[in-house]
C-alpha cells in the first residue's frame, strides 16, 4: 500500500516485528549533507557502496536484535507513569545529547507512554519533530508531524529504530532545535531520503521524502546518534552561533550550581 502526503510517499512492507504485549515498538523546531552513521554505534551499517547489500543487512541486523528477544530499556516499573509523565526537553550542553542511544527491541506500555508524552512536547514547543535523547533517554524512538499541527493525523509518525536507506541530492535550509532554543542557521543536508522504521504495531515502514521533511527525519536520526545541528554548521554559522551557545552553557552551569539538574547527572558532569 502507498499513500502520499505531500512531500513524502510511504509504504508499510508488511513485515511485523516480534512482539512484547502487542509488538514492537527531534527535536526540529519549525522553521540540508546525508547522513552517515558512525561506523561503530550500534544497529547501524558500516557504509557499503551498494545499496542493496545495504538494504539486506538492515534486514539481518534488524532480525538479530529480533531473534534476542530481548527487553527495551526500562525505568524502575513501579514509577513509570509518574517518571513519563515528568518528561521535560534538555537543552544543550546535557551530556544526554551526546549519548548514543540503543535500539528498542519490544514494545511495552512504557514505550507508548514516552512515545505520547514526546508528542505532548514537540506541539507544546510548536516542532517538527522530537527524538528521544532530547528527553535524556537513549532510545532509537522519534517523534514527527511535518505540520506541527496536533490536529493533523495524517503527518504525525512514530518511529522506532529508524535508518536511512538512501539519500539524494544537496540542499541548504534554515534549521533549528527544540534543544537550542532561539538557534537558527543554514545547513546542507540530503534533498531527498528514503527512510526505514517501525510504527507502534510493530510494522516496518518505508517512507520517500523530499525538502523539510526530509531535512526533518536528517536531523531527528542525527540525534538518535548523539550528532547535533550545530556540527552540520559551516565555519561561518559556528561563528555566528557562538555567543548562542555561551548563554546556553551559562545557563546550564547556573541550574547546576542551584541544584536545578538531577544529582546523577551531576556526578557524572
Amino acid at each position: 500500500m502507498r499513500i502520499h502526503w505531500g512531500f513524502c510517499l510511504s509504504k508499510q512492507t508488511g513485515n511485523a516485528a516480534p512482539t512484547a504485549g502487542h509488538g514492537w515498538s527531534g527535536g526540529f523546531w519549525n522553521a540540508g549533507n546525508s547522513y552517515n552513521a558512525d561506523k561503530g554505534a550500534e544497529n547501524i551499517l558500516p557504509e557499503v557502496q551498494d545499496q542493496r547489500t545495504q538494504r539486506e543487512n538492515i534486514v539481518a541486523e534488524r532480525s538479530r536484535y529480533a531473534n534476542h528477544r530481548k527487553e527495551a530499556p526500562s525505568l524502575k516499573a513501579q514509577d513509570q507513569q509518574t517518571m513519563t509523565s515528568a518528561l521535560k526537553i534538555v537543552k544543550y550542553p546535557h551530556p544526554a545529547l551526546r549519548q548514543k542511544a540503543q535500539p528498542i527491541t519490544a514494545i511495552t506500555a512504557e514505550v507508548r507512554q514516552v512515545a505520547e508524552r514526546m508528542l505532548e512536547l514537540m506541539y507544546e514547543h510548536e516542532g517538527l519533530g522530537l527524538a528521544a535523547p532530547q528527553v535524556a533517554l537513549p532510545w532509537q524512538l522519534i517523534v514527527l508531524n511535518f505540520s506541527a499541527d496536533p490536529q493533523d493525523k495524517v503527518n504525525e509518525f512514530v518511529a522506532i529504530n529508524p535508518v536511512i536507506l538512501e539519500s539524494k541530492g544537496s540542499v541548504v535550509g534554515r534549521e533549528g532545535c527544540l534543544s537550542f532554543p532561539g538557534l537558527y542557521q543554514n545547513i546542507r543536508r540530503a534533498k531527498t531520503v528514503k527512510v526505514q522504521a517501525y510504527n507502534l504495531q510493530g510494522e516496518l515502514y518505508e517512507m520517500v521524502c523530499h525538502d523539510l521533511p526530509a531535512r526533518v527525519w536528517q536531523h531527528e536520526i542525527d540525534h538518535l546518534h548523539g550528532i547535533l545541528f550545530i556540527d552540520r554548521m559551516g565555519s561561518m554559522g559556528r561563528e555566528r552561533s557562538a555567543r548562542d551557545l555561551q548563554q546556553l552553557i551559562a545557563e546550564f552551569e547556573d541550574e547546576k550550581k542551584k541544584g536545578l539538574l538531577p544529582a546523577d547527572l551531576v556526578a557524572r558532569l
